[in-house]
């Protein structure tokens, strides 16, 4: 797959060699990007866009990124989340509050839970 990135700097490009969690890597990219960039800014945003989404309505996307991005609050983590559309245990669910069309609160997060309680989250609309 890297040898399809025509264009891209590979040096600054961090490859996960297997799966260890979203935590992991996403922590793993922002102390990386913070420490390419030796500090000097602590307003920029970072966004990660995870392999296993499907979005839809493109027009829809992009709007909720630049609203995602008009955020100024300093420490505030976004994160995309999309509404299941089976229950499963691969991923984990967002428990969240609405702030308006397409921003929400995150409430909790619940790592890639049992059968069970998947099923249950999946019915609740507050959960990505």
């Amino acid at each position: 797959m890297l040898k399809q990135l025509n264009g891209f700097d590979k040096d600054r490009m961090i490859i996960e060699p297997c799966r260890k969690g979203t935590t992991n890597c996403t922590l793993l990219a922002a102390r990386h990007i913070k420490n390419y960039f030796n500090n000097k800014k602590d307003d920029d945003r970072i966004l990660f866009i995870h392999a296993d989404h499907i979005f839809d309505d493109e027009k829809k996307f992009i709007s909720s990124i630049k609203q995602a991005f008009s955020i100024k609050d300093k420490g505030v983590i976004i994160i995309g989340g999309k509404k299941p559309t089976y229950s499963g245990v691969k991923y984990g669910y967002v428990q969240t509050t609405k702030i308006n069309n397409h921003l929400y609160k995150v409430i909790k997060f619940h790592e890639k839970p049992s059968l069970e309680v998947a099923k249950t989250l999946y019915k609740k609309p507050n959960y990505f």
